[in-house]
């Protein structure tokens, strides 16, 4: 997990087309310029959707507090979401290029203060060189609503965070492969008492793996990271450094079940001061099982430990996470799918008043989600998707931290396809 919240699963995003962007009013030219044999490499699906929902407690506020200037309580509200996304696939030989867009724009009935537009852009290009050396590049740019649970004042927070990634493997012998990798993230979080908050945050990883055998992988790996958090006065050091080192493994059944795991230390220390919110160490790790319970029946479970920015207090959470999830694909048409997430949070020294203030107390946020959904699609090109989810969360050290929503929708979606682009694969680096 490498965002800097922990985030609950929502509506699905859809496109909104950027302004200031020229490339989407000329890539339908470059395409007619491309001949027939490269447009058979083509991959493409573009859709657009309105989604509907209710949610009772729009603000996660805990029973008794008030949002100023705000009508009175109850804080219900219904939600209307439109948009549209676009996925371009490109593939020639052993290279994969793609780009994503997507985005919406999320209405509210009755709080109109927190109607706001997103959007999420991805590019990869994976390349191989030879059979032994491969590697890929993907850059990310979301702008997203930060979930108010996550904020000491209520308030709208539209928060941008651009990632740049790389990697690059090499066999070098018929037993062994090495890797290099690493990143770049670029968050900005403008709150009204830090109209500049951000985070810089880099990182590099190196791993040896051992693959004699035809499924299973094992190997080591160790990283580094830096992070420098800008535009606050509240952060007790701004800038901290992190180190990881992990065993790791991996076993791939084919169309019966795979595995992925990786245990090993974490240790992040502020570069100034002592006894931060940014110092915390510990045992890190995941575990990433799935498995066909029967031809229609699939089981999903995730076990993580990991060492993760909060970036709203400007410190750091050590999260650990369960989460189960359970799909049932009754006919080609109809199925339906469980999910239940436990997640318990800590956040050294970032305990407070609801105000903001920080006293130096320790936090702890227990979450709890349960989510069920159902998919009809009559035809290829035509999806409809009720579902309801119930979330709730108990603080310790952190006043009016304690909150519960249940939301219920429906997703009205349709979607048009050239071909059938790869699923989406983008490269994660292990580690915070």
């Amino acid at each position: 997990m490498t965002r800097k919240h922990l985030k609950f699963p929502a509506r699905r995003p859809i496109i909104e087309w950027r302004r200031e962007s020229a490339w989407h009013r000329l890539w339908p030219l470059a395409l007619l310029t491309l001949p027939a044999a490269a447009l058979a490499q083509l991959q493409l699906a573009t859709g657009g959707g309105v989604d509907y929902e209710y949610n009772s407690n729009v603000f996660d506020l805990q029973h008794g507090y008030t949002v100023p200037g705000v009508n009175t309580p109850p804080y219900g509200d219904s939600i209307t979401t439109y948009g549209g996304k676009v996925d371009a696939a490109y593939v020639w030989s052993q290279q994969e290029v793609r780009a994503t867009v997507t985005g919406n724009e999320h209405l509210y009935d009755r709080f109109s203060l927190l109607n706001h537009s997103d959007y999420g852009l991805d590019g990869l290009w994976r390349w191989k060189w030879r059979p032994d050396l491969d590697g890929l590049f993907s850059v990310t740019r979301d702008r997203t609503m930060v979930d108010l649970y996550t904020l000491t004042n209520i308030q709208l927070a539209l928060e941008t965070v651009q990632r740049e990634t790389g990697r690059i493997g090499l066999q070098v012998m018929p037993d062994w492969r090495v890797e290099a990798s690493g990143y770049t993230d670029h968050y900005q979080e403008p709150l009204v008492s830090a109209p500049d908050l951000g985070l810089t945050e880099g990182s590099g990883q190196a791993a040896i793996k051992y693959v004699h055998f035809a499924s299973i992988t094992a190997g080591l790996s160790a990283g580094y990271t830096h992070g420098d958090f800008s535009g606050t006065t509240t952060a007790i050091a701004p800038r901290y450094h992190q180190s990881d080192f992990a065993l790791t493994a991996t076993d791939v059944v084919t169309d019966l079940s795979t595995f992925a795991g990786r245990i090993g230390y974490t240790s992040r220390i502020a570069d100034i001061g002592s006894g931060s919110a940014n110092n915390a160490s510990g045992l890190s790790g995941e575990l990433d099982y799935k498995r066909a319970l029967t031809g229609k029946t699939t089981l999903g479970l995730l076990l993580s430990r990991t060492v993760i920015p909060y970036l709203s207090t400007a410190g750091s959470q050590i999260a650990n996470i369960a989460d189960l999830k359970l799909n049932w694909q009754a006919t080609n048409k109809i199925g339906l799918a469980f999910d239940y997430n436990y997640t318990r949070a800590q956040l050294p020294g970032q305990g407070g008043a609801v105000d903001g203030a920080l006293n130096g107390s320790n936090r702890i946020d227990r979450f709890n989600y349960v989510g069920l959904s159902a998919s009809y699609d009559p035809v290829v090109w035509l999806a409809l998707k009720p579902y309801a989810h119930f979330q709730d969360r108990t603080s310790t050290n952190f006043a009016g931290g304690n909150f519960n929503a249940t939301a219920v929708g429906v997703d009205f979606s349709v979607l048009w396809q050239r071909g059938t682009p790869p699923a989406p694969n983008p490269f994660q680096v292990q580690g915070p």
